[in-house]
């Protein structure tokens, strides 16, 4: 399934709750990070979500799971022993494959790692869900406008001045290779941009700064070195 159509099945998804959520808030709805947190989303598609202190797989010999994904249990399982954002990401990741691969049956399906991490090469269907999570938790709207009200005009190039106003460290930024995210990381994790403070993209998301800076650079927000 190519990007465009994973989007398009996040944003069904997202205007389903969208138009609930008078129903679900009637004190007030929140703001959308919350509105499409992880936990409400399992439970508008009728979805188990609970966390475990640690989940074991079999898959390669064994090891620890993420998360886990149960259809024949309709059950979405995930480990707290990884931080908050990543437990986040993962659940949403879960839900992907509930979405978008029905084909799959019974079979449980599990992610080993936190995005970033390293490991071997992620099958087409571990991407899939990855970015039906980024989707899903940064919807692409909203990170626009986000980014915009923090730092202006996009995309947002590297210059000395906006190192500076980053508070970055400007000598690693220039040196950093070619395709390299970290300027986009450091715009994710920046708490402050020309003397004005607020919250950072990734902890507004609620998301890591790993993952923030990918869909950042996915949506052209940042631009590199010239």
């Amino acid at each position: 399934m190519d990007k465009s159509a994973i989007e398009n099945e996040v944003r069904r998804l997202q205007y389903e709750i969208w138009t609930r959520r008078h129903v679900r808030y009637p004190l007030g709805v929140p703001d959308l990070p919350t509105l499409f947190d992880p936990r409400n989303v399992a439970e508008h598609c009728d979805l188990y979500y609970d966390t475990r202190s640690r989940l074991e797989t079999d898959y390669r010999g064994g090891g620890e799971a993420a998360g886990l994904w149960q259809r024949d249990r309709s059950t979405i399982l995930v480990s707290s022993r990884f931080p908050y954002e990543v437990q986040r990401f993962t659940a949403a990741h879960e839900i992907g494959h509930f979405i978008l691969h029905p084909h799959v049956g019974d079979r449980t399906l599990h992610r080993e790692l936190p995005v970033g991490s390293g490991g071997w090469q992620r099958s087409p269907l571990e991407k899939e869900a990855d970015y039906f999570a980024a989707c899903l938790l940064m919807p692409r709207r909203a990170v626009v406008d986000e980014f915009t009200a923090r730092f202006g005009k996009h995309p947002l190039a590297l210059t000395e001045t906006v190192a500076y106003h980053l508070k970055a460290d400007a000598g690693g930024l220039f040196a950093a290779p070619r395709g390299s995210i970290l300027f986009a990381k450091a715009v994710a994790r920046a708490e402050q941009f020309d003397r004005v403070r607020f919250s950072s993209l990734a902890q507004y998301f609620g998301v890591s700064a790993h993952a923030m800076a990918l869909r950042l650079d996915e949506l052209n927000l940042v631009a590199p070195y010239l």
